[in-house]
């Protein structure tokens, strides 16, 4: 495209907001003293009439002729498994013949829904008022499913597990570590730095396959998410595993994770296939004989990524052919379509925390996103920090014609507007729909006020 940018300035807050459910501590009953106290009758109110699963929850109700031995419950109007929890009885923590404080166990993350609250009075007369229960909060966990040196077949399997079924899909933003690297000692069916927990589901598994080695050992693996409410008790956020890097034969071919499933028809769409078994021969095809230019396969035969040119093409659900180049091929039936074309638009964003300390190194990240669905090239700008800021561009160096490297920040020229300096990043292909993290690493020597602005520049 020609030249062009997009800008956006942003200035973030930083903050961390953690919910604290109560326990149930009011365990003793207190009792007013009750003296010829009438039935139970008239009007019912209770505060709050909205109650979140999740914990322990406590109802304050407020009436006529309450007494020691009534009996407090919640019965279902419209509610999830009502054959589970269709009645749920309350324990009275605290009591005076107008006034009580019950407590009703509510921990599952499966239980909301309408319901009636019903104060009754064992000799006749009771109350009635309606309350809402809504669904507690989303909780994950990642967990071994199959370690990958158990059992004949050598791959390693973690699960996600939530405390509920999510009504909408959740992304999670995850990281893999341990002392095996990636596409190097293994693979995974992982593709872009997130998980897609579907709607529905109660649980995701990720698999880990190790890669034929000359190294004949055992190395760790771990799988971490990042999201925002803690796990269950005695549950984690990351697990990890070990696996044998020698584990797989020579001959076996397999398609793991692929993406995008899409692209549009004024452009050319990367995609990027994972597996196991791929060869420099191997192939990417769409069906109506789209043949996939600029093929790249790493050197474990782990990933394999080319380029589609679909400027033109009809509209419509294509099956994806990959080939290992041995004569073996798999076919993914109607694994990507071929949409109406929309031109790249970047969206960018800035993060910076509120305050940093002077001298001390911070994070500064752009985030891109091509909301296209083709490809589009171009850099990244960051302006706002002062000439004298020491600052990195995290994990980018540049080769020189000697064949030593340097750091991006000793290669690039840094333009100086008086008081602050624009950062130019290298040239950025961003695929169709893709999101890009850049981390800017920098310290800062003085005291003062910075306005930073991110920009896109188009090529």
């Amino acid at each position: 495209m020609s030249g062009g940018f997009s800008v956006l300035e942003n200035f973030i807050d930083v903050t961390n907001d953690v919910t604290f459910y109560p326990q149930f501590s009011d365990t003793s009953l207190i009792i007013t003293a009750f003296e010829g106290v009438p039935t139970i009758s008239g009007e019912l109110t209770a505060a709050p009439n909205e109650l979140q699963a999740g914990s322990d929850g406590k109802i304050e109700m407020s009436g006529s002729g309450f007494s020691p031995d009534m009996t407090v419950e919640l019965t279902c109007v419209s509610c999830n498994a009502p054959d589970e929890f269709g009645t749920l009885r309350g324990r009275v923590g605290s009591i005076a013949p107008d006034t009580a404080g019950v407590w009703f166990d509510i921990s599952s993350a499966l239980i909301f829904g309408n319901y009636n609250l019903t104060v009754s009075d064992p000799r006749g007369g009771s109350a009635q008022t309606q309350i809402s229960i809504s669904q507690a909060p989303l909780e994950l966990s990642v967990h071994i499913l199959k370690e990958s040196t158990q059992g004949d077949d050598n791959t390693g399997l973690f699960v996600i597990r939530a405390n509920r079924t999510p009504f909408e899909s959740v992304t999670l933003p995850y990281s893999l570590y341990g002392s095996a690297q990636q596409y190097v000692h293994y693979t995974t069916d992982l593709l872009g730095g997130t998980i897609q927990f579907p709607a529905g589901a109660d649980s995701v598994v990720v698999s880990v396959l190790p890669l034929q080695s000359d190294e004949d050992g055992f190395r760790s693996v771990g799988l971490q998410i990042q999201y925002e409410n803690q796990p269950p008790a005695g549950s984690s956020l990351f697990a990890s595993m070990q696996i044998r890097t020698s584990g797989v034969q020579d001959d076996v071919f397999r398609v793991l994770n692929y993406t995008p499933n899409s692209g549009g028809n004024v452009g050319i769409v990367s995609i990027t296939v994972t597996g196991i078994g791929f060869k420099e021969a191997s192939t990417l095809l769409l069906s109506g004989g789209l043949i996939a230019q600029n093929i790249e396969v790493n050197s474990t035969g782990s990933k394999i990524s080319g380029q589609f040119n679909l400027t033109g093409r009809e509209v419509g659900s294509k099956d994806l052919i990959v080939t290992n180049g041995s004569g073996q091929e798999i076919t993914l039936p109607g694994a990507f379509t071929v949409e109406k074309g929309i031109y790249p638009d970047v969206f960018v964003q800035v993060f910076a925390p509120e305050r940093v300390p002077r001298i001390r190194q911070r994070s500064y990240t752009i985030i891109l996103q091509n909301q296209g669905n083709v490809n589009v090239s171009g850099f990244a700008a960051l302006s706002g920090l002062p000439p004298n800021a020491d600052w990195e561009l995290e994990g980018v160096e540049v080769r020189r014609a000697n064949g030593t490297t340097v750091p991006w920040h000793e290669f690039v020229p840094v333009r100086t507007y008086g008081d602050y300096i624009m950062i130019e990043t290298p040239n950025i292909n961003l695929a169709a729909g893709e999101t890009r993290k850049l981390t800017i690493n920098a310290s800062i020597p003085e005291s003062q006020d910075l306005r930073l602005v991110a920009a896109w520049i188009y090529k």
